[in-house]
């Protein structure tokens, strides 16, 4: 068994393997991305789910349609259709960050005002829109990655599909392992979106730059450039934020399971999930009906359950009630927590009692 040559990686057949494996890898993780970004401009409805993912298989099979009918007739020559799949890699990598900002950017340029809702044909539309270049570049890319890898002499063209298909599913594996295991507790979306497109970049660049008659140094400069303008995209992490939220946004925070975002008008704080608003603070005339209207049913409560977002200061009006031992808080993104983590953070403002963290910790 002998080993590959790092240099062999940008030619034939392993530069085919591995490209597909970096973009099933990077197809899963702009599909879930792009899917939350877009739950957070449509307030979380089911619709979007369905719609996205529509649009998202029309695109890619048109993509594919086009690169197996067309782009096979027109690049016979191997050497094209590897260069090719070397600029469509590094295209790939380029969309990956920019679909996110523009998504992220659709308010200001549909002219969507934050809180309304949007129509199901306007959702429809902007959906189709937003979707189109990425998948259709997968799908293109996909289409000739087969052709190419097909028609490779050190490859049985009657399996090649299989084995094709058996790299992208690896790979998407991986993402989805990328994603939910790394990406969600460690840092914004937007910088996994820019890691992805910054070493599919490389890899596409680093392709186009494989000739033996280029200088070694100015191949690896134009690659190492390339990746770092994409690179470049993770600077627009707050400022697009703002695109999303309005100027008022404090902090927003991805977790596994939905977009929170937290707005400052005047004094009050505004949590949302996905668009949606959950509760301000401060709100003591909300939190007094929410709590006191329940547990002045039971004459002497002493274990009360909450689910969903809860305020802090729902927990202190619970607390207020001395026959209270113990109070369970269901919510897997633990909003609550995010309000303890910003008292901790400026213990100038009142974010909450002492009782709170009492109760929390």
């Amino acid at each position: 068994m002998t080993a590959i040559k790092p240099r062999r990686i940008f030619h034939g057949t392993p530069f085919i393997v591995v490209s597909m494996l970096g973009e099933g890898c990077a197809a899963t993780a702009t599909q879930v991305l792009v899917l939350r970004e877009c739950l957070a401009i449509f307030y979380g409805s089911e619709l979007t789910v369905g719609v996205l993912l529509f649009f998202w298989l029309v695109w890619t099979g048109l993509g594919s349609l086009v690169a197996g009918r067309v782009l096979s007739r027109l690049l016979r020559q191997k050497p094209r259709r590897s260069n090719l799949l070397g600029v469509l890699v590094s295209l790939y990598g380029v969309l990956i960050p920019a679909t996110l900002l523009w998504i992220r950017a659709s308010r200001g340029i549909y002219g969507l005002p934050l809180g309304e809702m949007v129509s199901f044909i306007r959702m429809v539309l902007m959906t189709a829109l937003m979707t189109a270049p990425v998948c259709a570049l997968f799908g293109v890319f996909f289409g000739s990655a087969w052709a190419l890898y097909a028609s490779a002499g050190d490859t049985d063209s009657t399996h090649a599909p299989y084995r094709l298909h058996a790299y992208e599913g690896l790979g998407a594996t991986l993402g989805g392992m990328w994603l939910y295991v790394f990406l969600f507790f460690r840092g914004p979306l937007l910088y996994g979106a820019v890691f992805l497109g910054a070493l599919l970049t490389l890899l596409g660049i680093g392709r186009l730059m494989a000739d033996r008659g280029r200088n070694p140094l100015w191949r690896f400069l134009v690659t190492v450039t390339a990746a770092a303008a994409v690179c470049g995209l993770g600077l627009l992490e707050e400022p697009s934020r703002r695109w999303q939220w309005g100027s008022q946004v404090v902090a927003v925070k991805d977790t596994p399971y939905r977009n929170l975002a937290l707005r400052r008008d005047g004094i009050q704080e505004s949590l949302m999930a996905d668009g949606l608003w959950l509760f301000a603070y401060p709100d003591p005339q909300s939190a007094e009906e929410a709590v006191h209207l329940t547990l002045l049913q039971h004459s002497w409560p002493q274990r009360i359950l909450m689910l969903g977002a809860v305020s802090p200061e729902e927990l202190v009006e619970a607390c207020r009630y001395t026959s209270v031992e113990r109070i369970d808080v269901v919510d897997p993104d633990m909003t609550v927590q995010l309000f303890a983590e910003l008292q901790r953070k400026h213990p100038e403002k009142n974010f909450g009692q002492e009782s709170l963290l009492e109760v929390l910790f």
